[in-house]
């Protein structure tokens, strides 16, 4: 890995963003240090490795929820297949669903919001969970989440880490677009 080519990181758009949506090549906008490395000290630090533009390395410590300011490379276009932009391989619970940038399919990560019965001495585990559609958005049975659920393409199964809403890696056809 090397350092940005004097200036040319600039040309990129300046994001703020939270420590935990940082990635490798993101250039710290005032130091011109590119992240190089980022590890989890626990589930809310992450530990950034940056190098900068003189090749020193230096290693900081925040809070996942920190924000900074950096210049960012865009993200290359989508490579779907013409072919496969229609027609989708699953059929079960991530039948409609696909990655918008690489078209990745098997695998993702999605967060979703479950009710439970809490007691003093733990959880009723026999209990439904489920709240009436009144009370709050309710978990789609078919899939097990819903259109808003955060979701991530796996990258540990093959996936590019891409994060969006579960809406956004829904597969359009053209029906979609015309009604």
């Amino acid at each position: 890995m090397t350092a940005p080519a004097t200036r040319e990181h600039r040309v990129f758009p300046v994001l703020t963003l939270p420590v935990f949506d940082l990635r490798v090549g993101d250039v710290v906008v005032g130091t011109d240090s590119e992240i190089i490395g980022i590890d989890a000290e626990n589930p809310w630090t992450r530990r950034l490795t940056e190098r900068h533009p003189d090749g020193q390395i230096t290693h900081f410590a925040y809070d996942c929820a920190d924000e900074l300011a950096v210049h960012r490379r865009p993200a290359p276009a989508p490579v779907v297949p013409a072919a496969a932009a229609e027609a989708a391989s699953n059929t079960g619970r991530l039948a409609g669903i696909r990655c918008p940038r690489c078209g990745y399919e098997r695998a993702f990560v999605v967060q979703i919001t479950l009710d439970v019965v809490m007691l003093d001495d733990g959880v009723d585990s026999a209990a439904p969970g489920q709240p009436t559609a009144g009370h709050v958005p309710v978990i789609d049975t078919q899939s097990g989440f819903s259109d808003g659920d955060p979701i991530q393409c796996h990258k540990g199964r093959g996936g590019c880490g891409h994060r969006g809403t579960v809406e956004e890696f829904r597969i359009r056809t053209g029906a979609d677009a015309a009604g």
